[in-house]
């Protein structure tokens, strides 16, 4: 079954095999096809995977298994959620440097992608506008939200200043793109709600913007709500755990 993965993912993955980390777990039965079944295969590079193995290592962690982020967010969403019998879940992993958009389904094809927009990109955003520096932006961020009621920098004589969408639209839009190509290539477009989790996830206007741009419920995810916790609930801030939490209770 190994050998037959292996010759099935060069087929998908465009990198020499000699320099690529395989693997693949089994789904289960296809929903459509009686004779098939449904295979998950993930690839990386060697050297990027050695180079997360050697980070652990310098502190004397030997990991057991070395999971996909978008696979571990799915895991902690399912450990307390059902999916519905139609339609999607959009879960929007929101990182410094990028946003992880996965779409799960009970009856539906399992699809992330990654957009390079993230909390650092909308803290940028407001130290180019307000002419802040980035501890200043951070706590206008967290504090007044993604439009500030502050004075704009000029950029450039006369006031004027060059007209560009902002961060917040340029994020909707590329989430809108996915899930667009996701219709076009299954034929699904019920997107039932959206579940914000990550380190971004509690960013003020957010919610509420996705709320209006697709009409549609949005939640940010607590991983401890059905925990019994010992103190605390990650800092009041529990969906940047999510990963953490999905990574900690796979078993194999």
């Amino acid at each position: 079954m190994a050998s037959a993965m292996l010759l099935e993912a060069r087929k998908h993955i465009p990198l020499d095999g000699s320099e690529t980390q395989v693997d693949y777990q089994i789904l289960g039965d296809h929903l459509e096809e009686s004779d098939q079944v449904r295979v998950l295969i993930v690839a990386s590079s060697k050297k990027a995977f050695e180079s997360h193995l050697g980070l652990l290592r310098e502190v004397d962690i030997r990991p057991t298994i070395v999971d996909v982020e978008s696979l571990a967010v799915s895991n902690a969403y399912l450990a307390f959620n059902d999916l519905p019998e139609e339609g999607l879940v959009v879960l929007l992993d929101v990182g410094c440097r990028k946003t992880s958009i996965t779409l799960l389904g009970r009856k539906d094809m399992f699809f992330t992608r990654d957009v390079s927009v993230g909390g650092a990109v909308f803290t940028e955003d407001l130290m180019e506008k307000y002419g802040l520096k980035f501890l200043e932006a951070e706590k206008v961020k967290a504090e007044q939200g993604l439009e500030p009621d502050l004075e704009r920098v000029d950029a450039g004589e006369g006031g004027l200043r060059l007209a560009s969408k902002n961060v917040l639209d340029r994020f909707g839009d590329e989430v809108n793109r996915t899930l667009r190509y996701y219709v076009k290539e299954t034929g699904q477009s019920q997107f039932n709600k959206f579940v914000l989790v990550g380190g971004g996830a509690a960013m003020k206007d957010l919610q509420a913007y996705l709320e209006k741009k697709f009409r549609a419920d949005v939640e940010a995810f607590d991983p401890f709500a059905q925990m019994e916790m010992v103190e605390g609930n990650g800092d009041g801030h529990p969906a940047q755990y999510t990963a953490a939490v999905g990574l900690a209770i796979r078993e194999h």
